[in-house]
This record gives C-alpha cells, structure tokens and sequence, in this order.
C-alpha cells in the first residue's frame, strides 16, 4: 500500500480519536495495519477472507456498543456514529491485507474512501478539531494518493507548492467557518428564515422586535417532522410584556425548573381519547414545540429538559438535532377548548401581566378596541368580533411600510389600517383585546400544515408563525388568529425542490440506520453476528462438498478466468510462437491455429475446447484434460523440432 494512502488512514484515525475519545479497537486496527508492511501474508480471493472480515466487523461492533457517549454528535446519537466508522475503519484494514494482482490500483482507492467516512464520522461532532486542521491535511494527503496511483511524475518542487497551497487555503477556510461558525448560521436563518425571534437557530434569548419585513416565505429547511397528527398552531415560546414594538421577557432571563420526570401531563376529560403525536425537531432551536390542548409532553431522553413554569413555558432541552420527543392531545371539538399541560390558569400576578398596556398608548388602544368590539359584552363575543375586525380591515404583506412618524409601530398598524405581517396581526389582537379587559398574551411557533405523506406533517422554517392567547373565563385559554388566510403558511402553494427531499430522505435513511444500531442490545447484536457466522458456514461447506465431488468452484467474476488459467495460456501462447504464429488480443485462438499443420493443429484445436470448457466453470476432470492437451502439444512440437 502506498505510503501516502497510509497517512491519509493515519490521519483519520487520529481526528475520529480526538472527536469520540480513546478507542482500543482503533489502535488494534492501526496496528495491523502497521504489521502489513512487515509481513508478506496476504488474503487471496478464498473464503478465508470473509471469516478474516466478519471477525473484525464483529470487533469492530461488539466493542461500540459499550460506549455510553450518546450526545455530541451533530446528526445522529454518538454511539451509532461510533458503530459506522469503526466498521469502515475494520474494511480498511482488510483492504491492507487483501492480494488483487489484477487491479492493484483498487485496494489503495477503497482504503481511501473508507477512511473518508471514519473522517466524515469525526467532523460530525460538536467540535472544531477535525474541522480547523485534519480535513485540509486529509484531502493534501489523498491528492498526493491520487497522483501516486495514476503514475503520475510531476516535479517534486510542483507538489510541495500544490501541497502548501491546499494546506493553506484549507487551514484559512475551515478557520474562518470553525470561528464564525455561529455568526455565519445565524446570519443564514435570518435571511432564509424570517426574524420572529426566539424560532431560528440557537436565539433563544432574543425577544421577538417588529419590523418591517418578515421572512415567512423564506427558508425551506426542515425544523420539525409530526407524525400521527393533522396540523395547526405548534405553540413554542409564550410572551406577556409589551413595550415599543417587542415583546418579552427575553427567553434567557426566565425563571426555568427542571422538568422531573421528563414528562409534563395533565388528565383528559373522562371517557376522552387521547392521539399521540412524535416529534423529530431538526431545527437549532433548544424549544418543544407542541399545540396547546397537549395532555402530555413526554420529552423522552431529554438532556436537562427544563419548564419555566411560572409562565406557562417555555419548555426547552440542550438537545442537538435531530432530536425526538413525543406528545399527546384530544382531537375534534374537545380539542378546542381542552387545557393541557401548556394553558395552566393565570394567577393574579399572571393575569395583571396579561392586561398591561403602556399608559402612553391606552387612550388610542381603548378608542381603537371600543369599535372593533362592535358593543359586544361577553368576552368570547369580544374576542370573536376584535379578530373578525382586524381581518376585515387589515390586508396581508410580508412588508410594513411604517409612514415616517414616532408613533408605536401597534398603534399605526390599527390607526392608519396598514397592510403588514403576522407579528403585527397577533400584537394587535392581543393589545386590543387587553385594552377591553380580555387577558391575552403574544405566541411564536409555528403553522404546521405540509403532509410528509406517512399520516403526519412537515414543518419547515418559513412556517414560522405568531398569534395569540386569550383567556376566557369558564373556558381557559383559547387561540386567537387574526392573520388573514392569505398569511398563513398553507396558502402559500410553495413546492419543494426534488433535490432537497431526496437529501432529506437520504438524511432519514442515516437517522434511521443510526437509530436502529443505537437501540441494539448487545444481545440482539451478537444473535444477528451469529446468524452471519452460520450462513458463511454452510457456505464453506457446501464449497468442501462440491469439491469432494470433483466439481470446481465457479469463478468469482465471470468476466475474469479462475485462478491458475494465465500461466497454461502463456506456455500455449509460447508454443505458437515457436511455429511461427503469433497471435493478437482481438484475434480469437482458434483462427490463429488455422495455419498450424497437422497434426499439430488438432492438438492445439483440443487444447482450445478444453481451455474454453474450464474457463467458465467446467470440473477438475476437464481441467486435468486441458494440462494433459497443452503438454501433448509442447511434446509434439520439440519432436518435430529434433
């Protein structure tokens, strides 16, 4: 094996070592590889190199499973991580020790690869090590592999300033990315993905600020996948504190508990049945996201869940996507007014923060709810006539055009009756329903609504949302959406791109094989390596039995010859030459030997049929006739040559 390819497996072994911790069977493997160069063993094409392979696959897996680091890893749980690239790193050593005299080239070009994907395994980590150094240093090294396998004789003054150069620029770039690597993500999901504060990415302290636009129709990244539910308002962040345009307290400065038992339940209505829901958040976001009649958010194995109860939520966990938790909720009309885990009474200090309004806006907030109440009395008329106005009266824009004045941005939305986004649809509902004296409380998360085609739904970051919460008593909490239909998410009519769900379905595949080998026993684990053991070996036997038949073994490729062929094809080659014939690739034998005289053409026609017969499969007995044809032939000639 080249020396170069060996330093590219090198230096993917050491960065999957630094990224997932010191493992004893990647420094067994390294060591092996080590002992080719000293040992001139090699596995042939026999069945002693698929016990040889299984063995360290069987290694290679036994000994990841008891590796307790779950988290760390950016997509999938660390362990099956773990499992993949200690498999890859067992075929690397078995293409060290593997003889392919006809294809040498093949063995180097497989190590590569396969030691790619240890590497690929070490950058999907939390950390920047890989990332900073080992990937330029990589890529250097498997272009000079590259180079070394195609023959190539370039300048060594040449190489070493392609080699300086890539590790430059590799070291510059990924430096860079590792450094600004937050900034530059949040930068994207601000662009992509809108500006309602507290959804996109890791900003959950932000509190959400009006603006003028709003990116709703922006990025198509999944953030959440629902099966075994219809859709509607996926609630994640409640806010109570209205001030010049935002809304608060910031996410971050909140009073947050531990969640116990990882379970957050209330008991349904009796006698009512309860769908449950599971949730693969995909997004940055440390949020749940579930609607509000939720009975029950099961969070599963949820790193430090916590719950800020005084405030009815948020609920959060430090998990990194992808990351699965599951809920339950009521369905039909109990659904609509049912109070989950998520919509506990107010207390009076919760109810006072419900309906404050700033003193300077009180005056136009009071005129303003006094006629879009239309004279209604009871709260739910109230709530139901203030949205139905705001519909009417309000048209739908992703961009609000603020006139230039230093009034509240609220307060000139309702007065001048401007077009704008969702943002300012719920803050208006909620500060004119506060100013008639309706609890009410500001709601980001999102409108779910996209099938996934397996009885649930997708939830990509331009669903991202706003609405908001009133509080009806004899009722509880209830949703309020003023958005007019053509600013919710469902009409939106946008597809989604053919390459973006092949990749998202590539991403399931991966999430689906981690998550299966992560939720092996090592019982399971050793039943199925066992199974593999045993139908290996009634292959073998069956092998011995044909053998002992005298039949031959079917050749591997039935484009090459088996093994032993080439040196009875160069003596038959040698012997023609000697009579003067010499024969051409695209020349068939048997037209060569049409000039040979007799009787050596009937020799060497004999040796051709037998040679043809065993060339794709005959017995050992046609063997032995085809050895018996080409030594009666080599006799005939150095007879007529005496």
């Amino acid at each position: 094996m080249p020396y170069e390819v060996t330093a590219a497996v090198g230096v993917s072994f050491v960065t999957f070592g630094l990224a997932a911790g010191f493992k004893p069977i990647l420094v067994f493997f390294a060591l092996l590889i080590g002992l080719s160069y000293f040992s001139k063993f090699r596995l042939g094409d026999t069945s002693v190199r698929w016990w040889v392979r299984l063995g360290l696959l069987f290694l290679a897996v036994v000994l990841s499973l008891g590796d307790q680091q779950q988290d760390g890893g950016m997509i999938g749980q660390a362990r099956g991580r773990n499992i993949l690239a200690m498999a890859a790193a067992a075929e690397v050593v078995m293409q060290f020790w593997r003889s392919r005299p006809r294809d040498p080239r093949w063995g180097p070009l497989a190590a590569l690869a396969l030691s790619g994907c240890v590497l690929l395994s070490a950058t999907n980590s939390t950390g920047d090590i890989g990332l900073l150094f080992f990937t330029p240093l990589f890529f250097a090294l498997t272009l000079f592999s590259v180079r070394r396998l195609r023959g190539s004789s370039g300048g060594v003054r040449g190489w070493a300033l392609v080699l300086a150069a890539t590790l430059g620029v590799g070291a510059l770039a990924s430096g860079y990315v590792a450094s600004r690597r937050s900034d530059l993500m949040d930068l994207g999901l601000s662009l992509l993905a809108g500006r309602l504060g507290g959804l996109d990415g890791d900003n959950t302290s932000d509190r959400p600020q009006l603006g003028p636009l709003f990116g709703q129709q922006g990025s198509p990244a999944r953030a959440l996948r629902v099966r075994n539910y219809d859709g509607g308002h996926l609630r994640g962040a409640t806010y109570y504190d209205y001030q010049a345009g935002g809304w608060g307290p910031a996410t971050q400065g909140r009073k947050f508990d531990p969640a116990g038992s990882n379970t957050l339940a209330v008991l349904p209505p009796r006698g009512q049945a309860l769908r449950e829901a599971e949730v693969t958040r995909f997004s940055r976001s440390s949020l749940i996201y579930a609607p509000l009649p939720a009975a029950s958010l099961d969070l599963l194995d949820a790193e430090e869940p916590e719950y800020a109860r005084a405030e009815d939520g948020p609920v959060r966990s430090k998990n990194r996507p992808p990351f699965v938790y599951q809920f339950r909720y009521p369905t039909g009309l109990a659904g609509e007014t049912f109070q989950g885990a998520l919509a506990s009474p107010p207390n009076s200090e919760l109810k006072a923060r419900c309906l404050e309004l700033p003193q300077e806006l009180r005056p136009a907030l009071e005129r303003l709810s006094a006629r879009a109440s239309g004279g209604a009395k009871s709260p739910a008329e109230i709530t139901r006539n203030i949205a139905a106005y705001l519909l009417e009266n309000h048209r739908y824009s992703l961009r609000w055009v603020p006139s230039g004045s230093r009034a509240d941005p609220v307060v000139e939305f309702l007065e001048k009756k401007q077009s704008a986004h969702c943002e300012f649809f719920a803050s208006g509902a909620a500060l004119l329903l506060r100013a008639r004296g309706i609890p009410t409380r500001y709601i980001t998360g999102y409108f779910a609504h996209e099938p996934d085609g397996w009885g649930g739904v997708m939830v990509r970051q331009r669903d991202a949302h706003a609405w908001c919460e009133a509080w009806i008593a004899g009722v509880g909490w209830v949703t309020v959406e003023a958005t007019p239909p053509s600013g919710l998410p469902d009409t939106k009519g946008e597809g989604v791109e053919g390459w973006r769900k092949l990749l998202e379905r590539a991403q399931d595949s991966w999430l689906a094989l981690t998550s299966w080998l992560t939720g092996r026993t090592p019982e399971q684990l050793l039943l199925f390596g066992g199974g593999l053991a045993t139908l290996f070996a009634l292959g073998v036997a069956v092998r011995f039995l044909l053998r002992r038949r005298g039949v031959a073994p079917p050749a591997e490729s039935w484009w090459l010859p088996p093994s032993g062929l080439a040196p009875l094809a160069i003596r038959f080659e040698r012997a023609l030459r000697a009579q003067g014939v010499l024969t051409r690739p695209e020349q068939p034998w048997s037209e060569a030997i049409a000039s040979l005289p007799e009787p050596l053409a009937a020799l060497a026609e004999r040796f051709v049929q037998h040679y043809s017969a065993v060339r794709f499969g005959g017995s050992l007995t046609e063997r032995r006739a085809l050895e018996e044809a080409l030594a009666a032939l080599e006799a005939a000639i150095s007879s007529k040559g005496g």
